[in-house]
């Protein structure tokens, strides 16, 4: 197992102190899951204590993660926030430049937007 691989591994367990070990120790912040999401996108969808999620968002940022990075969808770390309702992280992530919610330069139709927001598991 790789590093990257334990630091999905904390992500989808909610060990956010691990993960929070994790980056601290230099591993690679920037890859994807086999489904294209980045360490950054799990973080802003986690169903966690508001605090702890704010906390590792900004220690992913402190640490020169690829904002706008997009998952296979298309979808940014902004749209997992706001799927999430998670007003503190939105605010993070608009004050270091996140400002599109999908890969931009894309015109979406609605049919589009719809489908990509129903592309979210339940």
């Amino acid at each position: 197992m790789t590093n990257e691989d334990l630091l999905f591994t904390a992500l989808s367990t909610r060990n956010i102190k691990l993960a929070k070990i994790l980056v601290l120790g230099g591993v690679t912040i920037n890859c994807k899951n086999s489904n294209g999401l980045t360490p950054l996108m799990i973080a802003c969808h986690m169903n966690v204590d508001e605090k702890r999620k704010f906390d590792f968002i900004k220690c992913l940022l402190d640490n020169n993660v690829d904002i706008n990075d997009t998952d296979n969808a298309g979808r940014t770390a902004l749209m997992y926030a706001i799927k999430s309702g998670s007003t503190l992280v939105i605010q993070l992530l608009k004050r270091h430049g996140l400002t599109n919610s999908v890969k931009a330069g894309r015109r979406f139709s609605r049919a589009d937007e719809m489908r990509i927001w129903g592309s979210f598991e339940s």
